[in-house]
């Protein structure tokens, strides 16, 4: 069984690179050392690259370890998966030499704990990019949006970006909080697309940019779904029919991204 702590011990399952670190250094690693930071554009209408979203992967593995994440949160050591994210992704952002607008998810129980902590390695990884862009999600985790709003105050002074999922958040907290982007994700995507509404859908982007929000609709999977909500007014479109997942360094090669 694979214990939920990122210790050589515990991710000897998880991939090749988890086995062969567990052999080499079986007692002392730090958590970023097993973390590789795969992207995913987000694009404008067009099709033109905006930002590149950083999504968590464990070396030597392509797919989100969904059941660790959750035992990260139940347990509050998504704060440390959070923070070595953020040290993992400016390292191989450094290593490329190119400035760019990178997105990257925090957990609003990381920004309860360690918001301090949170914000100064984002000031950190801005020196390696063009802009930061972080979405804050499990806000139905938490009550306490005054930390949330505090947070995101505080980034607008520093030129970082915030951007809030639309699912299951009122129109008060979106107020508070203000972020530059709202994501609307498959689930408000998909029942407008199968209802073939796209009012539905230029309903919830009129109510985001009545906020001062930019749009970015999330798993569009196919060309229909990408048409539908070009038509409905997104700002920015992101999911498996634009690209992949895919190590940073794949998608820097031309030849590997037209693939």
């Amino acid at each position: 069984m694979i214990e939920w702590r990122l210790t050589p011990a515990s991710l000897a399952e998880c991939s090749p690179y988890a086995k062969w670190i567990a052999r080499r250094h079986p007692r002392e690693v730090s958590v970023e050392q097993y973390i590789e930071p795969y992207v995913q554009p987000i694009v404008t209408p067009e099709n033109s690259t905006y930002a590149l979203e950083a999504l968590f992967r464990l070396k030597g593995s392509d797919e989100l370890p969904v059941r660790l994440f959750r035992q990260w949160k139940d347990s509050g050591y998504v704060r440390t998966i959070d923070l070595a994210m953020v040290t993992a992704l400016r390292s191989a952002l450094s290593a490329t030499r190119k400035r760019m607008r990178v997105a990257m998810n925090v957990s609003a129980l990381t920004l309860e704990t360690a918001p301090d902590e949170y914000l100064a390695e984002l000031g950190a990884l801005s020196d390696v990019t063009r802009r930061v862009i972080v979405e804050i999600t499990d806000m139905a985790s938490t009550d306490n949006l005054t930390t949330l709003v505090g947070f995101a105050h505080r980034c607008s002074t520093r030129g970082i970006y915030v951007a809030l999922d639309d699912g299951g958040l009122c129109r008060d907290t979106l107020l508070a909080v203000r972020p530059n982007f709202v994501k609307i994700g498959a689930g408000v995507v998909d029942e407008a697309f199968s209802a073939n509404d796209p009012d539905a859908l230029r309903d919830a982007v009129k109510g985001a940019h009545s906020l001062g929000a930019a749009v970015i609709a999330k798993n569009v999977d196919s060309a229909q779904k990408l048409d539908f909500v070009r038509t409905a007014g997104v700002d920015l479109i992101q999911g498996h029919c634009i690209s992949h997942p895919m190590p940073l360094t794949s998608w820097l090669d031309p030849a590997v991204r037209k693939t």
